[in-house]
């Protein structure tokens, strides 16, 4: 009987190494290809985003705030962004804003959302900015960058 006890603890043992093996294979993976966009500001050349992650950012909108606790607004559709790449927010240059905010997904379509509020980002998985009409969303090239 008490070799039955020691074979049952040993096989939950080795179920449980198995289960904690493959949620950090899994979270090593996710880390590995996940893109993380920060807002970053340049004194001569203004707002950019860079993907400071390991993955490309794909699907990528931005929109900013005028107002402490107004609405988002003005979401412009971007490129994607590769791994340590940065873009230009050209349209944006030095406007006083107040704060920034960045939806995009990995290429496994996970989504991930970015805020930057007094230079400070924030990242968060999900999307947490409004999911607006696609005839709402501007596409970055037609904005002027004066």
């Amino acid at each position: 009987m008490n070799s039955d006890w020691v074979a049952v603890l040993a096989l939950v043992v080795s179920i449980g190494t198995f289960v904690y093996a493959s949620v950090r294979e899994r979270k090593a993976k996710v880390a590995s290809i996940r893109p993380l966009l920060v807002f970053l500001y340049d004194g001569e050349s203004g707002w950019y985003l860079k993907n400071v992650g390991q993955g490309p950012a794909l699907n990528v909108i931005l929109s900013h705030k005028s107002k402490d606790d107004g609405d988002w607004i003005t979401p412009v559709r971007v490129p994607p962004v590769g791994a340590g790449n940065e873009l230009p927010l050209t349209w944006m240059s030095h406007a006083n804003i107040r704060g920034l905010g960045t939806s995009y997904e990995d290429f496994e379509a996970h989504p991930y959302t970015t805020v930057c509020r007094k230079d400070n980002n924030v990242l968060t998985r999900g999307r947490h900015l409004p999911n607006w009409d696609e005839s709402s969303i501007i596409a970055h090239w037609k904005l002027s960058s004066d």
